[in-house]
């Protein structure tokens, strides 16, 4: 059995085999069939969100300063959105398609960006963003 520190916004992959969380010791993934720990990728410090795109093969990870890093199952980043300085907010959702991320900050700004090279490609003003679910069909609720 594997001990956390702490556990945050853990997340299974879409055929419920693995099990990913973001922690003080990184982003970690669980084989959930076994309980075994397989994989610890080091990332940046302080992450707070994690989520696993729709075909399982990549995991986008959220720090507390807004940084986002997209991480395949190996461990390999391939995406870092440096020095984004919005400061913590909600979950990553990932678009149906795997395209794109949408993410919101506490200072009140939902981004939209290409999953593969981290351009926003639209952004909307609101007010705090607490957290963010992408219904069927694409809608943002």
């Amino acid at each position: 059995m594997h001990r956390l520190k702490r556990s945050r916004t853990p997340c299974f992959t879409p055929d419920s085999t693995k099990l990913i969380t973001s922690s003080s010791n990184g982003v970690l993934r669980f084989d959930v069939a076994t309980g075994a720990l397989e994989h610890q990728f080091k990332a940046v410090s302080h992450l707070s969100k994690a989520s696993i795109s729709p075909d399982g093969g990549r995991i986008a990870v959220k720090s507390t300063s807004g940084r986002i890093l997209v991480f395949d199952f190996e461990g390999t980043c391939l995406l870092d959105c440096k020095n984004q300085r919005e400061g913590e907010g909600c979950n990553l959702v990932w678009t149906e398609d795997g395209q794109f991320l949408i993410d919101g900050s506490w200072k009140g700004a939902i981004r939209q960006r290409s999953a593969s090279t981290g351009e926003v490609v639209m952004e909307v003003s609101t007010n705090m963003v607490g957290y963010l679910v992408l219904l069927p069909r694409g809608s943002l609720a």
